[in-house]
């Protein structure tokens, strides 16, 4: 395995293991499934919104508990902390417990860390499937979500106030690693859910939800979060 393919893949497994759910039961009161029907002519007028939604707020913080179950192993591994949406920067998962450790998604980047050790950056180049995975977010919040399309075979219902996203991957380069992804809301994104190609299943919740009207409401301390 290449290095940058195994970097892509750990990285995977550090948000896994040490960040929260969706397609469970957690903030939204819905288990609905998400695979059920395709993107099509008579559903995309109410996807379109919910992207301008999701869109208009470019900067969002809040918290989130996380669940990673392990299969094969029998266990489930549960973390928790803060999270930030920023349109123009990209996501930041800050975990406080159970051992505190920061993940920041840029544009083309992952930024790593771990309190008493050295940051650890990871370019695009090599990362293509991590990076891939931070698209699906930027993508959704900046109101392009029918871009997806080019990347993914889209699943979407919804109905006046809950909406549900399925995402299956159409070529072999993030399905190697990724089945599919589901997310869901109301007003806000409430949940992500990512089941590995490997049968584990990677489950969060977003909660807390504050909203700021641009990006230069980052504090110093955040922007650094994303390297700048």
């Amino acid at each position: 395995m290449r290095a940058g393919l195994r970097a892509a893949v750990l990285g995977l497994a550090w948000l896994g293991l040490w960040a929260c759910p969706v397609a469970v039961c957690f903030g939204v009161p819905d288990e609905r499934d998400p695979f059920v029907r395709s993107l099509d002519e008579e559903n995309l007028p109410r996807f379109r919104e919910v992207c301008a939604a999701l869109a208009a707020r470019p900067l969002v913080r809040g918290e989130f508990r996380q669940k990673k179950i392990l299969r094969r192993l029998g266990r489930v591994l549960e973390s928790r902390g803060y999270f930030i949406i920023a349109r123009d920067f990209g996501l930041v998962w800050e975990t406080i417990a159970p051992f505190p450790s920061t993940m920041a998604l840029g544009q083309d980047y992952v930024i790593q860390s771990v309190p008493g050790y050295p940051a650890t950056r990871l370019e695009a180049s090599g990362n293509e499937t991590f990076m891939r995975l931070a698209r699906v977010m930027r993508l959704v919040f900046s109101g392009q979500g029918e871009a997806l399309g080019e990347e993914f075979q889209i699943f979407f219902q919804a109905d006046e106030s809950r909406w549900f996203l399925g995402l299956v991957p159409a070529d072999g380069g993030i399905g190697a690693f990724i089945a599919r992804i589901s997310l869901a809301g109301e007003t806000s994104l409430r949940r992500v859910a990512v089941d590995e190609a490997g049968g584990d299943r990677i489950e969060y919740e977003l909660f807390g939800h504050v909203y700021s009207d641009g990006p230069d409401g980052l504090s110093e301390r955040e922007q650094a979060l994303f390297g700048k």
